[in-house]
């Protein structure tokens, strides 16, 4: 999608068909409204191609082990995830108007927001003890030497600094993106209502800003 969309919105640009859009009448605010759900749609057409693909191979070699329900979650949850991208990936398009330019940041931040969910995720699992020294048997066991150890690096339940983030991992495209790929559910009616805060910020913002951009 970070390709897609930069590249289909700097095509936009550079054949000077967006600026023939305003030329001939077309309000901005309903240019960009029309890219986004372009963009939204063609995402989820990708989605939609992808889970084909995947049902049909998933149930030939394998029977699954979570019921129906949690499957609707996780694709409700991707639904609005993609919409989220989306709207980022369509701002950032819009504004910066080249396709070079434009592709370089989508992925740059997608990258960023992929690391940004893993670190967060990591800090969250890590476990309250570490054993100093382990080996790992002839039968692929391991077993530990010395008494286990404190790890420094383990957030305790119920404090402020796991509370914090906690609320990250849930905030944050990342972070979702970490929790839909486990199947972590717990939280998806809270990370279903920020898609829908990001998805209005960031739609808003980019309205305001492409506005106000002068076309060449």
């Amino acid at each position: 999608m970070a390709a897609f969309v930069a590249l289909y919105i700097g095509a936009e640009y550079s054949d000077g068909t967006l600026r023939n859009k305003v030329v001939i009448g077309h309000g901005r605010t309903v240019i960009y409204i029309a890219n986004l759900f372009i963009t939204m749609i063609a995402g989820w057409m990708f989605l939609l191609i992808w889970s084909v693909f995947y049902l049909v191979s998933g149930i030939i070699l394998m029977e699954s082990a979570n019921p129906l329900r949690v499957y609707i979650y996780v694709y409700a949850g991707i639904f609005c995830e993609l919409a989220v991208f989306s709207a980022i990936f369509t701002w950032i398009s819009m504004v910066l108007g080249k396709k070079a330019g434009s592709a370089i940041a989508c992925i740059m931040l997608t990258l960023l927001f992929l690391v940004s969910g893993t670190v967060i995720q990591s800090t969250l699992d890590q476990e309250e003890y570490y054993a100093p020294a382990y080996r790992v048997t002839e039968s692929g066991e391991i077993e530990y030497d010395g008494e286990l150890e404190p790890n420094p690096n383990y957030l305790p339940e119920g404090s402020k600094e796991r509370a914090v983030y906690e609320l990250l991992l849930d905030v944050t495209p990342g972070g979702q993106v970490m929790q839909l790929c486990a199947i972590r559910l717990d939280n998806i009616s809270h990370m279903m209502l920020y898609d829908i805060g990001w998805f209005v910020v960031m739609s808003g913002a980019g309205i305001l800003m492409f506005r106000r951009k002068p076309l060449k």
